[in-house]
């Protein structure tokens, strides 16, 4: 996949990684400087160039451009976001009654097998934001 993984760490679960930015090509990463100041990630690559993102998304906010979801359990109600898309499954599962977790992409949601919905949870796409 393409682009800066990067995983957020809030203090409590879930936990997510996704794609900051989409332009970075296959290639090796030399270095990597954060300025805090303008809040910007710059990666250096081998014989590809200098990129440069932003933490925040391009669309603003925290949201990332597009996060992958796998391995967790989702026990509390939780909305996830991207600027782009959500990709869910692999042993991802939304528990308990209860429990409503929504997506909330700006283009679109993918289901991979493993999704599990189970024991009375709730599970939203927001589409809204991809069909306005």
């Amino acid at each position: 996949m393409d682009g800066v993984q990067v995983q957020d760490l809030p203090a409590t679960a879930p936990y997510t990684w996704g794609v900051l930015g989409t332009d970075l090509p296959v290639a090796t990463v030399t270095d990597l400087e954060y300025d805090p100041s303008d809040n910007v990630l710059m990666a250096t690559t081998l014989g590809r160039g200098a990129y440069r993102f932003f933490p925040e998304g391009d669309c603003g906010g925290d949201r990332l451009d597009t996060l992958l979801l796998n391995n967790q359990k989702v026990t509390t109600s939780t909305a996830f976001e991207a600027c782009d898309t959500i990709v869910a499954g692999d042993n991802f599962s939304i528990e308990g009654a209860g429990t409503e977790v929504s997506f909330n992409p700006g283009e679109g949601v993918v289901l991979i097998p493993g999704l599990k919905v189970i024991d009375g949870a709730v599970f939203k796409v927001n589409t809204s934001a991809i069909f306005p």
